[in-house]
């Protein structure tokens, strides 16, 4: 029956996006919508296969770009989490200005990020940072509150200092949570790098996707878009993949 469920979940959703992409090529096909505002999915297929070595030379800025701010969101987004739940005060001050950060649009302040610091990674970065931290943080600090207070008063009664509690309870209680926040910084990391790049980069899918639209290329620019989409989906699997095995190796412990 699990496999059957697993089975399920792979086969819905491939076998709807097939049906999908056979329709648009039948209304396509038909003529009900011209090229130049829709190519046909395989015109869209034949231009990332023979564009592809051309799109993987544009994709590595952007995985660069991704990964670093990516990985620099989680070590941010985590170690304000704990200061928030170490120091009350430190939630107080805080808590309103991360509140404000994502509500700024992204496409108001990336063009000043690039302004301010050039057209080189620093602005990738620091846009993926402000897009992904949030999550992280939010999800780790509640991770961290939903700790049973019984647990937590045990340390107090051993007298245990916080960074202890933090190590042996909190942390290994609030892991889901963590994880959580991860899946959802993942799915925004990619975008937030393509928005940059797309206000003003000078390199990446972004600058690619411009260069097609501006080429009325359509069939090019929805293959830089499938390539974005296969690129999102791996990233978000392979957080998946670490909350999997990280779960499975506990149930073993």
């Amino acid at each position: 029956m699990v496999n059957m469920q697993n089975s399920m979940r792979i086969l819905l959703p491939v076998g709807f996006f097939l049906a999908l992409v056979g329709i648009v090529e039948v209304i396509c096909f038909l003529g009900l919508i011209p090229s130049f505002l829709l190519p046909p999915p395989s015109e869209v297929m034949h231009a990332f296969y023979t564009e592809f070595p051309i799109l993987i030379k544009y994709a590595i800025p952007t995985l660069t770009a991704t990964l670093t701010g990516f990985s620099l969101s989680v070590v941010i987004g985590y170690g304000l989490a704990i200061l928030m739940d170490r120091f009350s005060l430190v939630k107080i001050t805080l808590e309103p200005f991360i509140i404000i950060s994502q509500n700024i649009p992204l496409i108001a302040i990336a063009p000043l990020f690039i302004l301010w610091f050039g057209f080189g990674l620093l602005p990738k970065i620091m846009i993926i940072i402000l897009t992904c931290f949030f999550p992280i943080t939010q999800n780790s600090l509640s991770g961290f509150e939903m700790v049973e207070k019984e647990h937590q008063q045990l340390f107090k009664m051993w007298n245990a200092p916080y960074w202890f509690e933090l190590r042996y309870l909190k942390i290994p209680r609030g892991m889901q949570s963590f994880f959580t926040g991860l899946r959802i910084s993942a799915t925004y990391a990619i975008m937030a790098t393509i928005i940059s790049e797309w206000t003003g980069g000078n390199s990446g899918l972004g600058i690619y996707l411009i260069r097609s639209k501006n080429a009325y290329k359509l069939p090019e620019f929805f293959a830089a878009l499938l390539l974005i989409i296969i690129l999102s989906l791996l990233f978000f699997t392979s957080i998946q993949l670490c909350e999997y095995y990280y779960n499975k190796k506990k149930r073993k412990v």
